[in-house]
Formats: structure tokens, sequence, C-alpha cells
């Protein structure tokens, strides 16, 4: 008898102290984000329409991976990209600066001109300068390892000698520099440095970048790191896997024509590669101490540029990429934050100009030296609902692909003002009441389309953007 009473204090001792250990672990897990520097995962598609995701409400395209992200993250429904194409969207996420005032207005190496309108097409440098500071160089500075796996099109096929993502910041760079060709009626995939001319198709891209940022994953040590995932899918052409194929051009859709089955394919592919990152980093326990970012570069490609069926619709936005409509600009935009405790929904108004400094913000780095547009919105995970009332401004002097014009707009509260850089004709929104943008009220409201012309032609002075020339 003595000795089982022995044995249960002995057992009681045990647990107190296992409790003790347990409580300690615990506290130590909770103040682990608020000791180590946060890593940063940043998630970029190429070309996704905001509505083709099923947490944005798709009713066809299965994306069961995202939609389990966005139940854990912070998901916008008021995210835009600064510009309606690829290279100048990107330029803002590393430098938080418009790509008016870097000078990359224009996707590389885009020289459409129409002559039927009585403009040429804006100057613009088709590369990042090394002297513009970047978001993995004011990393590194913390401490932060680096890494961009995937596409870079900031100036690599243009002028490899004046732009390469290893001088702008990052330690290790991987599948760059691929870029399209024509080939028949479409277009094919070679990579740029590749003297063999071999071609790719997308789904391989897609698998190689996925392979090697999980790779990756596997490599980092003790220091924090910043990776930079940026797909080439869905962008054109239409290259899914077959087995996916099949299935959506045997799916009913109800968007009919108006979503390609093929489109629908790649983004599901898509789907599954991010979700193969985001179980390494669950497997690696890295989801405790990682932000992770997901947005698309601009709208959905709504028009058939590439000799396929159009790949998507962004209704019931207006238009698509490369037009300053809201289908052009308006970008799916999740971001998952380790202090949050469940999903939420924001109308929170951002742009991928803001992300700098928000990033800046939440991993407690030193302050940007050189001009920065952007605003943090690090306050975005107490208050999802955060106001932010600047102007939020958009210049592309060019002529797109998918049929876009010269034009120049400003976004404020729930007015937006769109001008044409060919006639300086200008329209304005209410967006709150007409988010298609199909009623132009600037007639009714003389007041409020005057302020904000104001406001935009201000802008394009103090950032010195460049304007369309007259023929």
């Amino acid at each position: 008898m003595k000795a089982n009473i022995l044995h249960l204090y002995i057992k009681q001792k045990e647990m107190k102290v296992l409790k003790t250990s347990l409580l300690i672990l615990t506290v130590s897990a909770q103040i682990a984000f608020s000791q180590t520097k946060p890593n940063i995962v940043l998630i970029i598609a190429d070309d996704l329409g905001r509505n083709d995701l099923g947490y944005y409400g798709n009713k066809f395209i299965e994306t069961p991976h995202i939609n389990h992200i966005a139940s854990k993250s912070i998901l916008f429904k008021n995210a835009y990209s600064a510009a309606p194409v690829c290279s100048p969207t990107r330029s803002s996420i590393l430098t938080g600066q418009y790509p008016a005032r870097l000078g990359l207005t224009n996707f590389i190496d885009g020289k459409k001109t129409d002559d039927s309108s009585p403009v040429m097409p804006a100057h613009y440098i088709n590369y990042l300068p090394y002297e513009v500071q970047t978001l993995p160089e004011y990393l590194k500075k913390e401490g932060y390892q680096t890494a961009l796996i995937g596409k870079w099109h900031l100036g690599e096929n243009t002028h490899p000698t004046l732009s390469y993502p290893g001088k702008n910041g990052f330690d290790k760079v991987a599948h760059y520099d691929y870029g399209l060709i024509p080939e028949n009626d479409s277009y094919v995939w070679i990579k740029g440095v590749d003297s063999t001319g071999n071609r790719y198709r997308l789904p391989q891209i897609t698998q190689m970048i996925t392979k090697d940022a999980i790779s990756y994953l596997d490599t980092v040590g003790k220091s924090p790191f910043f990776l930079m995932l940026t797909h080439y899918n869905p962008h054109l052409p239409l290259q899914p896997q077959e087995h996916l194929k099949n299935k959506y051009q045997k799916k009913y859709n109800p968007y009919g024509k108006d979503i390609n089955p093929l489109y629908a394919a790649m983004v599901e592919e898509l789907d599954q590669n991010i979700g193969l990152v985001w179980s390494k980093l669950k497997q690696k326990g890295l989801l405790k101490n990682t932000i992770v970012i997901f947005l698309s570069d601009n709208g959905g490609v709504v028009t058939d540029e590439a000799g396929d069926l159009k790949p998507t619709t962004s209704a019931p936005l207006r238009n698509g990429k490369g037009t300053l409509y809201e289908g052009g600009i308006r970008i799916p935009l999740l971001i998952y934050h380790p202090s949050q405790k469940k999903g939420c929904v924001s109308n929170t108004l951002v742009s991928t100009i803001d992300y700098l400094p928000t990033l800046l913000d939440w991993t407690n780095s030193a302050k940007p030296t050189f001009t920065v547009d952007g605003t943090s919105f690090a306050n975005i995970i107490k208050n999802p609902d955060l106001i932010r009332s600047q102007p939020q401004f958009f210049h592309y002097p060019h002529f797109s692909n998918q049929g876009g014009r010269p034009t120049s707009a400003i976004r404020l509260n729930d007015f937006k003002l769109i001008q044409s850089l060919e006639d300086l004709s200008v329209q304005l929104f209410n967006l709150k009441s007409d988010e298609s943008e199909t009623k132009d009220i600037s007639a009714q409201e003389p007041e409020i389309t005057e302020k904000m012309l104001n406001l935009l032609n201000q802008w394009r002075f103090q950032v010195k953007a460049t304007m369309p020339t007259k023929k």
C-alpha cells in the first residue's frame, strides 16, 4: 500500500513537471513570432483574374488549396496592381514606387502602336535600374536570406548586362529568364540564355519552379528568409496538363464561352502547385513564423490575343488586362499572417506600391532612405476594415496587346476618374454603386471631376510621368 502511495506521489510530481514544461513551450511558441523576424513567402501568379478563384466566387474553376489558404488569411476585395501589365507592377512591388516615377510603365519589351491614333506611346525604360533600392536589398541588411524563383521580366531579355535579379538583392535566382516567341498561330516558351533553342511548355515550367521552391525551403537555416515565388501560369498560351484539360472539357461550364476550359485547367494546376509549397511550409513548422502573400500581377486576359479563345472574364468588373478599367487592375490578394486567429475579408483599398513599407513594418526593419510612394497597411492585422483615404494613381501611356489605350486614372474613396491620353477626355465612375463602370457621371459631378483631375495632373507632374507624343 505504501509503495502504491509513493508511486502515485512520484507520478503526480512528474505530471507537474510535464505541465510546467508544456507551459514553457507554449509561451515560447506564442512569443516566437515577436522575438524573431518573420519569414516572407511572396507568391505571384501571372495574369490571374480576381474572380478566377473559388474563394472569390468562381463556380467553375476548382482551387481547393488556395481556398484553404484564404480561410486562414485576409482576403482583400479592393486590392490593386499599380499597372495593368506585368513588368511595371513587379517593379512597384520591389520598390514601393509608382511605375511612373521609375519610368518603367510598360511590359518589357512592349512596342505596340496604333496607326489610327493621334499619338505615339510614351518612352519608358525597359529594365529595373540597379541603383533603385529593392525590398530584398533592405531585407538583406536585416539578416535575411533572399531568393527569386520564377519570373522576373524586369530587363533580362533586353538588357542582360543592366538588369539581373542577382544584382537587385536576390541571393538565389532560378527560372527567371523564360520568354515567349511567336510560333505558328501561337507562342512558345524558350529560356533566354539557352543557346540550344529548347522549347518548353508551361506545365513543365510550373513544376520546375515548384520543385526548386520546395528544395529551397529545405535549405533555409536559422536566418529569416524572403522567397519571391513567381509563376508564369496562367499566362498565355494555354498549355494545361492533359488530364486537367480532359477534366474541364468534360465538366459543365456555367460561364459558357466566357471561361475557356483550358484556362480553367491551368488555374487548377497553379492551385495544386501552390498547395505543395504551403504543405512544405506546414511540414517544416514554418507557418508559425512566416507571412505568406498571394496575388496576381494584373487582371485576367479577356481577349483572344494569342489565337486561342479568350481565357476568362472579369465580370462584373469591366474589361481586363491592359486597361485601367477595374478588370485590368483589380487583383486577387490573400495575406496569411501568423498572428491572425482566423481568416477574414477586408474592403480596405491597397496597391502593390504598399507592400514594401508594410513588409518592412512587419519585419521591424529600418525605414527606406529613398522615396516610397506606398504607405504601410500593417495595422490591417488588428483592423481588417482599416480606412485608407489617400488617392491611388495609375498611369499607362501605351497601347496594350489586349486593346488598352494610353490612359491615366485616379481612385479616391468611392470615385474613380479615367483620362484618355489621346484626346484628354475624362470619365468618372462611382465604384460603390457602379462597380462595373457602366455610367460616366463626370457631367453630373463637375466639382468631383475637377478635383480629381487636378490631383491627377499634380501627381503626374510630381513623379515626372512620361506622356504620349503627338504624331
